[in-house]
């Protein structure tokens, strides 16, 4: 049976159950906890069952084992389009009680533009599938919404180019979104195809996202709203800087 027990993943519900050769697995436990690195149990788990969601691992030098319960991943969703001029209306709380309902956990939600914070053992594909299907049967909403790990956001924040958002007060700075499998590589080429206003917006791109900037005394000029035309633009939700590593401060918090 295959099993991650990498540090990151070994996070969650982790207790020992140790019948006999206590020092030992005491002595794991507090290595396991204390920094959660798993090489100790890689050299010694000889068999693995999973039960009622926890899975337990027998070792090969006492006859105890070690269990933890089913991984939970920290996911933040992106709707898009929402609570704007009296179209796409969906209340926070109402929104957090179906996807509860729904079997995610520790939902929480920032401001009223769509920003959703949670957590599930399902893996991302799981996830987008639960959480598209719920918010359309519950408010009709057809999406999209950009569905991420916390792991990726945090890597689409880190990819942001040098000083992108530190200048609040002279640029307005948004990072656009994608909805898999959308390629964040193709989009960039077909804004930069779109002849963006020169000295007013600048757009660049990571691996799963894009970043826009408009000069904030001349944004009025700006062609980003072209962007608009383009056929992934249905793929797309966008956020300011200041949001974005706002979700993320929440996010590291939770």
């Amino acid at each position: 049976m295959a099993l991650d027990i990498s540090p990151r993943k070994c996070k969650v519900g982790i207790r020992f159950m140790p019948h006999h050769g206590e020092p030992y697995l005491n002595s794991l436990s507090n290595d396991v906890r204390k920094s959660f690195t798993p090489r100790p149990l890689t050299d010694i788990i000889v068999s693995a069952e999973r039960s009622e969601g926890l899975y337990s691992l027998y070792t090969r030098h006492a006859p105890g084992c070690y269990t933890f319960g089913m991984t939970k991943t920290h996911y933040i969703a992106l709707l898009r389009g929402i609570n704007v001029g009296g179209k796409n209306i969906i209340r926070m709380a109402q929104l957090r009680e179906c996807l509860e309902k729904a079997g995610l956990t520790n939902v929480s939600t920032y401001i009223a533009s769509g920003n959703v914070l949670f957590e599930s053992t399902q893996g991302l594909n799981a996830v987008e599938k639960t959480f598209d299907r719920t918010v359309l049967e519950a408010f009709g909403y057809p999406g999209p919404t950009v569905v991420l790990s916390t792991d990726d956001f945090q890597t689409i924040l880190k990819e942001a180019p040098a000083g992108f958002g530190s200048q609040p007060t002279k640029y307005h700075s948004d990072v656009i979104f994608l909805k898999r499998p959308v390629s964040a590589r193709d989009v960039l080429k077909d804004v930069l195809a779109l002849k963006l206003k020169d000295g007013v917006d600048t757009a660049a791109g990571g691996s799963k996202a894009l970043y826009f900037t408009r000069l904030s005394a001349k944004r009025t000029s700006s062609r980003m709203s072209n962007i608009l035309k383009l056929p992934s633009y249905k793929s797309m939700t966008i956020r300011s800087w200041n949001t974005a590593k706002k979700l993320e401060a929440l996010a590291v918090r939770d």
